[in-house]
């Protein structure tokens, strides 16, 4: 299933057939390409409680994916005498959480949490103490992001220039992400379209505990030497960092790679920022891809 408004005569009360304004949020934030790209259900626990589970997944926020680990999320107490709805969202960073309704005769569903995406409507009535399933309506809108899903292949176009100045804090790349999920095998392709306004460029990528990156960059690195590296993620991954100037026009720096997961779904992530901090911006520019075909 995916985003619905059940019709009264199968809700399961019937408030839950009266659509809001933020229903309309919701379907309106899905032409911006914020929904739910894969997986991502809200279902009651098989021993109700207050709690429900959201399954694993990725979701999109403006076009940017984001890999969403399964887990439960709380709903608070109920109100003494008024129903309350309840939304279960994701946020650009994963974060799985509930933001809860004003409890009242005709209750409403609350605004929208800022970069989030809503998975389900949790229908709380008085003195309710478990979340059974027929009190779950699916609100998850389906998107395709910036990324191109043909079988087991993955395309992801950046869209936006993103910069920094005076800088040598490595940052994730906020579109060139490859969602993974537990013990898939990846052949993967970043181009990496940069400009270094004078400090250089060093990249590196990150990716989930137990997973293992072997990558070739096509490129004349510090030394003139090309590398072929192998990394082992730790707890907080990292990898040997490469830098190499440009000027403009934009360089292409290509970076091809085979990526291992272990059993801990995530994203394989690039990283960048400047190799030696300067005031003129390092820019990676809109139109980098990241191209990915997977193979178990």
């Amino acid at each position: 299933m995916a985003f619905t408004i059940p019709n009264v005569g199968v809700a399961g009360f019937p408030d839950q057939s009266e659509p809001d304004s933020v229903d309309i949020d919701i379907l309106t934030a899905g032409h911006s390409i914020t929904g739910v790209v894969s997986g991502c259900a809200v279902t009651a626990q098989g021993s109700p409680d207050m709690t429900v589970a959201v399954a694993s997944g990725t979701i999109s926020v403006l076009g940017v994916n984001q890999a969403v680990s399964s887990g439960n999320v709380t709903i608070g107490a109920a109100h003494a005498t008024l129903a309350r709805k309840d939304i279960v969202v994701v946020n650009s960073s994963g974060t799985k959480s509930v933001t809860a309704g004003t409890a009242a005769t005709q209750p409403l569903k609350p605004a929208i949490p800022a970069n989030s995406v809503v998975l389900a409507e949790i229908y709380v009535p008085a003195l309710d103490t478990t979340i059974n399933t027929n009190q779950i309506t699916d609100k998850r809108v389906i998107v395709q992001a910036a990324l191109t899903v043909a079988g087991p292949h993955l395309i992801v176009r950046k869209l936006s220039d993103e910069s920094v100045t005076s800088n040598t804090t490595p940052q994730p790349d906020n579109e060139l992400i490859l969602p993974v999920g537990a013990n898939e095998m990846w052949i993967t392709e970043w181009y990496i379209l940069m400009l270094a306004g004078g400090g250089d460029f060093n990249y590196r990528f990150s990716f989930p505990s137990g997973g293992t990156l072997a990558f070739l960059a096509d490129v004349q690195e510090t030394g003139g030497t090309y590398t072929n590296r192998t990394l082992t993620a730790t707890t907080s991954p990292t990898s040997t960092q490469s830098s190499t100037g440009a000027a403009a026009p934009a360089k292409v720096i290509p970076v091809r790679g085979v990526y291992i997961n272990g059993g801990t779904a995530g994203s394989v992530t690039l990283e960048w920022v400047q190799n030696t901090s300067n005031a003129a911006a390092t820019t990676v520019k809109a139109n980098s891809t990241l191209w990915g075909a997977k193979f178990a």
